[in-house]
């Protein structure tokens, strides 16, 4: 197995990675990045070790942080937040509410594409995501969003704007877009993960 750095020089460059914060670098699953190996940490077990920085829902660990640690457009756009402040809260959003989610500018053509999608018959997904689709009207495994006006600061090099934006989930928010332009039936609400920082550590920060 290659050293640390020699695997993540493939996805980041030093000055990419001199960007990140140390609680981002303190996420990184203990696993062999080039093949399954069985001394590889499970989910679960990497949920549990890194309680002491964060509290990591499984379904966030499994959709983003555990198989897309290294990458490129997650260093660059979430690397930097400083993890022992934030929060993943199982949140519930209207249709209008997630409908105008933004999506960072590398995946806006892709999530359009999908969105295109004629629902259901051209839906590629697993049979049971698609039942669910078809029988409530949302997605099975909710999505993760930034909550992005609880941040003050917002680093220059990062893809960070607006009031909601997509973090993991993009082929499921175009079969969601997809949905709402055909007019088929939506459930009223949909639960998503959200992504966001301390309220108290934000009022800290107003004050100083």
């Amino acid at each position: 197995m290659n050293n640390e750095n020699e695997i993540r020089r493939r996805y980041a460059t030093d000055q990419q990675w001199a960007k990140t914060s140390l609680s981002w670098r303190a996420l990184k699953p203990k696993i062999n990045f080039d093949t399954i190996d069985e001394t590889d940490e499970s989910i679960s077990e990497y949920c549990n070790r890194v309680l002491k920085v964060v509290h990591l829902p499984y379904e966030v660990a499994e959709q983003w942080l555990y198989r897309l640690y290294f990458n490129p457009h997650n260093i660059l756009n979430y690397g930097w937040i400083e993890y022992e402040n934030i929060d993943f809260v199982l949140s519930k959003f209207s249709t209008k509410a997630l409908k105008n989610t933004r999506v960072i500018n590398e995946f806006t053509r892709y999530v359009e594409e999908i969105a295109n999608c004629l629902p259901f018959d051209d839906f590629m997904c697993l049979q049971r995501d698609k039942q669910h689709w078809i029988n409530a009207g949302t997605w099975r495994v909710p999505p993760i969003i930034v909550d992005v006006e609880s941040f003050n600061i917002i680093p220059e090099h990062a893809d960070f704007s607006g009031k909601l934006q997509l973090v993991e989930g993009h082929t499921r928010f175009g079969y969601f877009l997809s949905l709402y332009r055909s007019g088929k039936k939506l459930a009223a609400n949909h639960k998503v993960y959200l992504l966001r920082k301390h309220k108290m550590h934000n009022a800290r920060l107003e004050r100083l």
